[in-house]
């Protein structure tokens, strides 16, 4: 056998570097494939979101607990509003009337309260039936000589005298008032949003 030639002259640098390159190429063929991304959530980045809405004053709907990867929640000033039943509704199956009750005094709480139960969750009119929503109760400062169902939409007025007539035993004096000339152009306003008030 003829022993190897050995390279020299201008072909031996190329040949060196020509041998580097196959060595380096062997061991990244044989590594393993890279680990997938992790898209997880990061739960850092939820504290600082319901941080930056808490700042605006606004608040979380939903609860306060992790996401699950995949999950999406809602967030929104108030819950939503729970489906009616099924039933010939008027002004939409989708669009409740929403009850607030209105207190001037630490000690109408427990009555309205008490009122809550009364307020039933629909209303009998002339076309069919209107779902009703209760919201909250709240205090303000003042109030009507006598307490009032408080309509904003001409289209409410008969949501507001029924639920007036529906409350007269356990609110006596409370009678439907018209507060929708007041506010004509105020578009915050949805139909359906109906206001008990206490007298103070």
């Amino acid at each position: 056998m003829r022993p190897a030639r050995r390279m020299s002259g201008p072909f031996r640098p190329l040949a060196a570097a020509l041998a580097a390159a196959l060595a380096c190429a062997a061991p990244a063929a044989a590594q393993k494939p890279a680990a997938p991304l992790d898209l997880s959530p990061d739960p850092a980045l939820g504290a600082i979101i319901e941080q930056n809405l808490r700042t605006r004053g606004l608040a979380i709907a939903a609860p306060r607990t992790p996401l699950a990867p995949g999950e999406m929640r809602s967030i929104g000033v108030a819950p939503p509003l729970p489906d009616p039943k099924p039933r010939n509704l008027v002004l939409g199956a989708d669009r409740p009337a929403r009850i607030w009750l209105h207190v001037s005094t630490p000690a109408q709480w427990p009555e309205a309260a008490g009122l809550v139960p009364h307020v039933g969750d629909s209303l009998a009119l002339a076309k069919g039936e209107r779902a009703l929503a209760m919201q909250s109760i709240q205090r303000v400062d003042g109030g009507p000589a006598t307490p009032e169902v408080r309509y904003f939409l001409a289209e409410d007025r008969e949501t507001a005298e029924a639920l007036a007539a529906r409350l007269a035993p356990f609110l006596p004096g409370v009678r439907a008032a018209d507060y929708s000339a007041d506010f004509a152009g105020v578009s915050w306003i949805d139909p359906g949003h109906i206001e008990v008030w206490f007298s103070r």
